[in-house]
């Protein structure tokens, strides 16, 4: 009869066979057959035909179908599996299945996720992760040089010379900051993100990544530090990776964009005033010039022992509010505190 559908391995299930129709005209429906466990034949991947292992018959369900119980074990195999029934008055049933891993049927008509191992790398077989779930990369070449060295994670060698990298000697240094007079460069943090490489002493070979440039005192700082402490006269490379030169923004001068996008917020751009809270004493440069305005804006009162400032929809909630003093010398008001409390 062709392809019925798909089951999973080694799992119990009812399966409809038919439809029976009459042995001579081929069209009536069979409604009253008896399909024992015996009559049900099935094959695997084309392997003998034996009767089903589930030891139940078949029962009628409606429009010439039968309900078929098989068991686990006629599940057992994946791959192709053939039912046939030859039952006498009617016409022979066959109908083929695909019987899936567990949980390649669980990823397909379940939530299960379909799991893919992953033996080969262009032919050759990979090794044994160290962690679960985690590959084992042997790495030993970047962009075709030599890795020598790897700790913690980070590069201890430099892999490939850059052909902007820029020259220098150092004055003086520790394991986490090289001191060079020559670094003239105006900019604060000219050389943030950039890889600092020693080419001689204690250090050489060895690379690190600048986390800060101060172009006061010349003096740019690594994270982590070297090994070593880094010596006057040591000589390094400075490679430029990560820092990008930005001339336009979407086909403006980028200093002119900048600059719009600073008097787009300054001039165009809306910010509520301060609800009703206790001000905090550390909040942003937005808050702190807002809780100004509603100073300058909102309704407020005050009497001899206390300042109150309103909300400026109601005029009516205290938003914020202070004690306040004085003792004929000294006028005193306290820190603000919520409206509410």
């Amino acid at each position: 009869m062709g392809f019925a559908g798909f089951l999973k391995e080694d799992v119990a299930v009812t399966i409809l066979l038919g439809p029976f129709v009459d042995e001579a005209n081929g069209y009536s429906l069979e409604s009253g057959l008896t399909i024992s466990s015996s009559d049900v034949k099935i094959t695997k991947n084309s392997g003998n035909m034996l009767g089903k292992d589930e030891g139940s018959s078949c029962q009628y369900e409606g429009s010439g179908m039968y309900k078929c119980p098989l068991g686990a074990t006629d599940t057992s195999d994946v791959g192709i599996l053939n039912v046939n029934v030859v039952e006498s008055g009617a016409r022979p049933v066959s109908q083929t299945y695909l019987v899936l891993p567990a949980n390649v049927y669980d990823a397909l008509f379940g939530t299960d996720k379909l799991e893919v191992d992953c033996i080969e790398w262009k032919g050759d077989p990979i090794q044994n992760p160290n962690a679960q779930g985690v590959p084992f990369v042997d790495l030993g070449y970047v962009h075709g040089n030599v890795v020598n060295n790897l700790q913690s994670g980070r590069f201890d060698s430099y892999v490939g010379a850059a052909a902007n990298a820029v020259v220098g000697t150092a004055d003086s240094g520790s394991a986490t900051t090289l001191v060079d007079s020559e670094r003239a460069e105006s900019q604060p943090n000219h050389w943030h993100g950039a890889l600092l490489r020693m080419t001689s002493g204690a250090n050489a070979g060895l690379a690190r990544r600048v986390s800060l440039f101060n172009s006061g005192t010349d003096t740019l700082t690594v994270s982590p530090g070297f090994p070593n402490a880094i010596a006057a006269g040591d000589t390094y490379e400075l490679l430029p990776w990560g820092r990008v030169d930005v001339d336009e923004i979407e086909g403006v001068d980028a200093t002119d964009a900048i600059n719009n996008q600073v008097l787009d917020v300054v001039n165009t751009d809306t910010f509520g005033l301060p609800g009703q809270e206790a001000p905090g004493t550390s909040v942003s440069l937005v808050k702190m010039i807002s809780y100004l305005y509603k100073a300058w804006r909102n309704k407020s009162t005050q009497n001899a022992s206390e300042y109150k400032l309103y909300n400026h929809t109601t005029e009516t909630q205290v938003d914020q509010k202070a004690t306040v003093s004085d003792d004929g010398a000294t006028f005193t008001r306290e820190s603000m505190e919520s409206g509410g409390a």
